[in-house]
């Protein structure tokens, strides 16, 4: 249950990041997207990646792999949010 609570505020907060800086984004959409993935991957890598591999013993393939499915699944988050929030 804490997860699903802990899961649905960042994605509340992503949604409030991505309403407040829309006007600053590109106006494009495929652009506008692919910012937006980038600024929460970019987010994802300080924050979760790097904290792990310096301060965990976990081996650098299974980072590397779940670096990749962190970028496959905010791309479709952000997709997703310039589709509902225009």
């Amino acid at each position: 249950m804490t997860s699903l609570i802990l899961t649905f505020g960042v994605g509340i907060s992503l949604a409030l990041v991505y309403y407040y800086i829309r006007e600053m984004l590109p106006k494009e959409t495929k652009r506008r997207i692919f910012f937006m993935a980038d600024l929460t991957i970019g987010l994802s890598f300080i924050f979760f990646t790097l904290p792990v591999y310096l301060m965990f013993n976990v081996p650098l393939g299974l980072l590397i792999s779940w670096f990749l499915t962190t970028f496959i699944i905010l791309l479709i988050n952000a997709y997703c949010l310039v589709k509902i929030i225009k």
